[in-house]
């Protein structure tokens, strides 16, 4: 392991020879070079303080040389930028690169390892200006094009990434990243048919890349697909995970580090495209070299319950906790097991545990909440919901539960509230003034209870959704406007079709209610408990639990 003492001495070699070299060599600008600090990699592996020992060493030596050709010199800057990207130390990564785009200014590889690099700072200007040197050195490069028009996407500038796409689209009808930023620019310009098109073909050549189903389901809304758009949304992928394209220089950088850190990059890159057995390969040996690592254990843990080995994946999950009691994410993976098998009470024990020990733990605390809901405790999930909402308002999840828990609660106008200002805040997310529409048909509280304005919101949904659900709220709205007849004549087409489809629970349900309105009785149940249920499916929550790198 270096001290700092040497890490310091390495540093001040690099500065004095960088910027005492002038005159040496006309072959060595070194007067326009900047400094390149070394990091602190006390942290790291012995395997990753070696190489980087060994790099800098070479570009010291390189430096004092003084008569080192640029293109050589330029070589060992680059390769220390390179290293330090793949360690993901941006800030020192980033005058290693500069220095070698100034020595070796035709060479495309360095202005796209700094466009990768402002990319992942944030830093869109520079890494669109980057982008587009690498493409002025090399205008073939694909990877460049993809990049450079999503980036462009996220600057809004639309009509400059749309060239870019049509052209690697035109040589590739079926690169998965090439279709996913189209449909991404289509929805930006609102443009849902076209955005699901694209989105629907990527999704055809790779069924495995999740992140399309969000934007996907964003088409589908702005359609008038709800039911198509939830369908994706119980699908969608909850991390902040990128669709990349196939990339020579990038995947370099994957397999450049040694030790836990290189199978960690290779066994990420490898969950993320949906190969759960090459991730697991990767994770485990990470784990072999570092097996106190609770990050490695518990993506190996992840990737064998993708694989369907849940009772190994299970037992890495509580070897993670073994060594690392306080490590969250583990915490909220048991809890998703134990929930799976029916064991709210497990469950409870693991999200409260994975709340505690992370508290702006926001799909953790979700979970919690919901199975407190479920478990008859809804005033202590009202106050889950509402931490939930205070650390990350954009959860719409948690703003419908909330107001559906609030009628649990008997507070009524409450929830009528919560829901209309729902309505405002999330307005391409149906299911608000669906809940809202079925609250004002059948809340059992009279000052909330307005059949009329019930019956316009469901007609407004009718004409985009023609689900079973929203065809019974229909009927609850009539009812609870006196319209008794059309109700029961709405319910028992219902029943018909649930019949027809063998759904013989959704037939033994609706009767109940068809019996009030034949009855000249109103539904004062504006929820079954079977009516409200979680849309993350298991081995989406289990995924959710991947700590972003």
């Amino acid at each position: 392991m270096r001290s700092p003492t040497v890490s310091c001495a390495i540093a001040m070699t690099l500065a004095a020879s960088v910027f005492g070299a002038c005159g040496r060599s006309e072959r060595t600008p070194a007067r326009d070079l900047h400094a390149v600090t070394p990091p602190d990699v006390s942290k790291m592996s012995e395997a990753v303080q070696t190489q980087m020992r060994e790099r800098f060493a070479s570009l010291t030596s390189k430096l004092e040389a003084g008569s080192t050709p640029s293109g050589l010199l330029a070589n060992a800057y680059g390769e220390v930028g390179e290293l330090l990207l793949a360690a993901r130390y941006l800030d020192t990564a980033e005058p290693a690169l500069v220095n070698a785009h100034a020595l070796a200014p035709k060479d495309p590889r360095w202005p796209y390892y700094l466009a990768q690099l402002y990319r992942m700072r944030g830093a869109l200007e520079q890494s669109a200006a980057s982008f587009r040197d690498a493409l002025a050195l090399n205008a073939d490069d694909t990877p460049a094009h993809i990049w450079l028009a999503s980036v462009y996407i996220d600057q809004s500038r639309y009509g400059d990434a749309e060239p870019l796409l049509a052209w690697v689209l035109q040589r590739d009808p079926q690169s998965t990243a090439a279709l996913y930023h189209s449909g991404r620019l289509a929805l930006a310009r609102r443009d849902f048919r076209q955005a699901a098109s694209r989105l629907e073909a990527a999704l055809r050549h790779d069924p495995t890349a999740a992140p399309l189903h969000y934007p996907l389901a964003m088409a589908y809304r702005g359609l008038g697909r709800d039911t198509d758009a939830e369908a994706q949304l119980r699908m969608r992928d909850q991390r902040n995970v990128e669709i990349a394209p196939a990339d020579p220089l990038m995947d370099r950088l994957a397999v450049l580090l040694d030790g836990p850190q290189a199978y960690e990059v290779r066994g990420t890159e490898a969950l993320n495209r949906g190969d759960w057995s090459k991730a697991a390969e990767e994770f485990r040996k990470g784990t072999e070299v570092a097996p106190a690592n609770p990050l490695l254990r518990h993506r190996l843990a992840t990737a064998l319950f993708m694989m369907g080995n849940v009772s190994e994946a299970e037992r890495q999950f509580e070897a993670v906790l073994q060594a690392s009691p306080e490590y969250s994410p583990a915490h909220y993976s048991l809890a998703v097991l134990h929930e799976s098998r029916g064991d709210d009470p497990g469950a409870l024990e693991r999200y409260a545990a994975a709340v505690k020990y992370q508290p702006t733990y926001t799909q953790a605390r979700l979970q919690l909440a919901r199975v407190l809901r479920r478990s008859g405790r809804p005033a202590e999930a009202l106050s889950q919901y509402e931490e939930v909402i205070r650390v990350d308002p954009r959860i719409d999840d948690a703003a419908l539960e909330m107001a559906i828990t609030l009628v649990r609660l008997h507070r009524y106008q409450e929830a009528r509230d919560r829901l209309t200002t729902g309505m405002r805040s999330y307005p391409q997310q149906p299911a608000f003034p669906r809940a809202l529409a079925r609250l004002l048909a059948a809340a059992p509280d009279d000052s909330v209870r307005d059949g009329g304005h019930a019956i316009a919101l469901t007609e407004e949904l009718l004409k985009r959704d023609h689900s079973t659900d929203v065809g019974e709220t229909m009927a609850m709205a009539l009812a609870a406007d006196g319209q008794y007849g059309e109700a029961a004549r709405i319910q028992r087409e219902l029943i018909a079709a649930a019949r027809a489809e063998g759904r013989h629970d959704l037939v033994a349900l609706m009767t109940a209610n068809l019996k009030l309105y034949e009855s000249g009785m109103p539904c004062r149940t504006p929820w079954r408990d079977e009516d409200v249920g979680d849309v993350t499916t298991i081995p989406d929550a289990i995924r959710a639990a991947l700590p972003a790198r």
